[in-house]
């Protein structure tokens, strides 16, 4: 696999892992398991490690995941939320990682006279005062953020959306994700983003074509779109994608996966994603025998009689063999 993969992940801590350890990633990688086994903070610490190369790229991780959860319209509105401010210095995202891209560790200690705020980024440890923790100018002094896109499961803003088809159109590739839309609608003949909103050119009642926006569609054509879109943003980089199969009917999960793992191997982009669908995963399955695509890992979570959460990690033999023979494979 190319350097800039992730391989690995050993999460010291990170919201409900301690001493976590996973091996084997690839190319793309699904994670499954139970609501509420930490298969979205998973990713997030696989995130966050894959940006954290220096401590302003540490607090633009914060921010952006920050970002996603509360479904902020706009990068600047969360940027200067005090909510998030407090949300890093007070509780958040206390965080002990290692891949084989980073070693992460954000930590507080409590001298005293002065809460103190140690970063340490591998080899380099930087120890923050209360009154020097100003999370906003240290994200602003940044010229840009470190490259990855995260898909969350569920957005009101089409700002995402929107910042990834302006790298699709800066790469030529309209015409391919418009080919793409009408695997999922045949209706819809081409998607534009036409001032602050994308909108979907569709028959009219009298015969001719309306542009019609995004938001009358439902989550189902939102989510694919997002998730194609930012497929082309994380060029050599990575995507993340909460909940792949949200909104998206099984029949056309297939069609799907075919996109996702055609367009990683494409352009070189390391996927993880997740679901709790046996449908998802089985159709991953499918797909990945169907184009013989060997760099996948399905990734699997669960509790031990101890609550400690282990991953079972099967490679693409593993995961054919476990769907072939019809063993469980979700973390039930």
């Amino acid at each position: 696999m190319p350097e800039h993969f992730a391989n690995y992940i050993r999460i010291g801590r990170y919201k409900c892992f301690e001493s976590f350890s996973v091996d084997g990633f690839k190319r793309v990688n699904l994670i499954s398991g139970k609501n509420n086994v930490g298969k979205t903070a998973l990713m997030e610490a696989i995130y966050i490690s894959s940006l954290a190369k220096d401590i302003p790229n540490l607090f633009a991780s914060f921010w952006l995941l920050h970002q996603y959860r509360n479904r902020a319209e706009r990068i600047e509105q969360a940027l200067v939320d005090d909510e998030f401010v407090a949300h890093v210095k007070q509780r958040s995202e206390l965080i002990n990682c290692q891949t084989n891209l980073n070693k992460v560790s954000f930590e507080y200690q409590k001298p005293k006279l002065e809460k103190l705020y140690v970063c340490r980024i591998n080899h380099e440890e930087t120890v923050f005062t209360e009154g020097e923790m100003n999370i906003a100018s240290i994200i602003k002094s940044m010229k840009s953020v470190a490259g990855a896109s995260f898909v969350p499961s569920v957005r009101d803003s089409q700002a995402d959306i929107i910042f990834a088809y302006a790298r699709v159109q800066e790469k030529d590739r309209e015409s391919d994700v418009n080919a793409f839309i009408a695997r999922f609608d045949d209706s819809i003949e081409n998607v534009k983003v036409i001032g602050d909103a994308v909108q979907c050119k569709v028959p009219s009642r009298d015969g001719g074509f309306e542009y019609r926006s995004l938001n009358e569609f439902g989550d189902g054509l939102r989510h694919y779109l997002s998730v194609i879109t930012n497929m082309f943003a994380a060029e050599n980089e990575y995507i993340f994608i909460d909940e792949l199969d949200n909104g998206i009917h099984y029949t056309l999960l297939d069609q799907l996966w075919e996109i996702i793992l055609t367009l990683s191997n494409e352009l070189n982009v390391q996927v993880f994603a997740t679901t709790h669908s046996k449908e998802c995963i089985e159709s991953y399955c499918r797909v990945a025998k169907k184009l013989d695509e060997r760099e996948v890992s399905l990734i699997t979570l669960v509790k031990n009689k101890s609550q400690q959460i282990k991953a079972i990690v099967r490679d693409f033999d593993m995961l054919t063999d476990s769907i072939d023979d019809n063993r469980e494979v979700r973390g039930w």
